[in-house]
């Protein structure tokens, strides 16, 4: 891609993730991430600051009813001090959407890290605009078990028209050149007089 592409993607992103920030203040508890929880009327969920995502938040360009989307951004740190199990879950899909994540477990010792692939499709029909799915790792053999979330915003978008080649035209060739006009028939360097 190019560069302003990638720098477009970035400020969308970073746009959601102001929102998402300003939004679940009013609303219930959400994790965010790494040491961060959004504050709301019930106590905050358990937030484990020893494990991540990386990156936090990144984007995806989906057309409704085009083909399944492989997202593979998405990165799970361990940094626990032992080796640990994590189930990897999608939350906020919207009905009638095709979304899995692949590993759903992982175990990853203490300093490793292992990327995990969305498999998205979106149903024809759509309306455009963006969703926010959440990717959630949850460390099993803990209670309360911590979690860590990264949102993965989704792009509806039309598609762009592919340009049709234009149907070739007959081009003219050259006109075939006469041949030399002989006014008396009787030229010398004529090459059809055969007087010599």
């Amino acid at each position: 891609m190019h560069r302003a592409v990638h720098v477009r993607n970035l400020i969308v992103a970073l746009t959601a993730v102001v929102a998402i920030l300003l939004t679940s203040s009013f609303q219930s508890p959400v994790t965010l991430g790494a040491n961060v929880s959004a504050v709301g009327p019930q106590a905050p969920l358990h937030q484990a600051a020893n494990f991540f995502w990386t990156p936090g938040t990144t984007s995806v360009n989906v057309v409704p009813g085009g083909p399944t989307v492989f997202v593979t951004a998405f990165s799970l740190r361990n940094e626990t001090g032992e080796t640990a199990t994590f189930d990897i879950t999608l939350l906020n899909v919207p009905s009638g959407w095709s979304a899995q994540v692949s590993p759903s477990q992982m175990t990853l010792a203490d300093g490793a890290s292992r990327s995990v692939t969305i498999l998205l499709a979106v149903p024809s029909g759509e309306s455009l605009g963006q969703r926010i799915i959440t990717l959630r790792a949850t460390r099993t053999g803990i209670a309360p078990p911590p979690t860590n979330d990264a949102f993965l915003q989704v792009n509806i978008i039309v598609p762009t028209a592919t340009p049709t080649p234009a149907t070739p035209t007959a081009t003219v060739g050259p006109s075939p050149t006469p041949p030399p006009v002989c006014l008396n028939g009787q030229e010398r360097d004529d090459p059809g007089n055969d007087m010599g």
